[in-house]
């Protein structure tokens, strides 16, 4: 009964939400529950779960961005998760960026690859690059701004994220140029 669940998720979140702004711990914790039920078959939640990005607190923030990316179809939201992935620290970037990797389009992808040349080494290799990788054949056509990227790292880096991009790569069906390469192992 997907209605129903649909409905009693909305309920939890929509009731609790205005005491967890105010840092309710309880109500912090029944909005995360709910939240946690987010399926993909809960896609008109998704003005609910914009209402709980713009929450600004930082467990709820994160939370919402979790269940925008199981959604897989938050389009309405990316506007909200460019922002958390550009601005926002820690938990609440990360899920963004996550989230970000799970919705499909050229908005989506555009920032993704945008944070890759920004962001430093950590963040790049561990959050962006997989999500970059989620977006498939899509990351055509920026396959080579992510490997010019690449160049702005130290040769450690590089040789950390020549894994990532051959990774991307692969996802988008063509061959990594050789340059792109990772080193064997034991060279680094």
């Amino acid at each position: 009964m997907p209605g129903a669940a649909h409905a009693s998720i909305e309920a939890d979140i929509r009731s609790n939400l205005e005491a967890a702004k105010a840092g309710d711990p309880d109500a912090i914790d029944r909005v995360c529950d709910a939240l946690e039920q987010v399926a993909e078959h809960h896609r008109a939640l998704v003005p609910a779960l914009r209402e709980v990005l713009r929450s600004g607190e930082p467990a709820l923030v994160t939370y919402g961005a979790v269940a925008l990316g199981r959604l897989g179809n938050g389009a309405a939201a990316v506007p909200q998760l460019i922002e958390l992935a550009r601005y926002a620290e820690w938990s609440p970037r990360q899920a963004a960026v996550s989230a970000l990797g799970r919705i499909p389009g050229r908005v989506s992808l555009e920032c993704l690859v945008d944070l890759f040349e920004s962001s430093d080494f950590s963040f790049s290799h561990s959050w962006v690059g997989p999500a970059i990788r989620a977006h498939g054949l899509d990351v055509t056509p920026y396959l080579s701004r992510l490997s010019v990227a690449v160049s702005r790292f130290t040769s450690d880096e590089r040789a950390a994220l020549s894994i990532v991009l051959e990774e991307i790569w692969d996802a988008a069906g063509r061959v990594a140029p050789s340059a792109l390469k990772a080193p064997p192992w034991g060279s680094f």
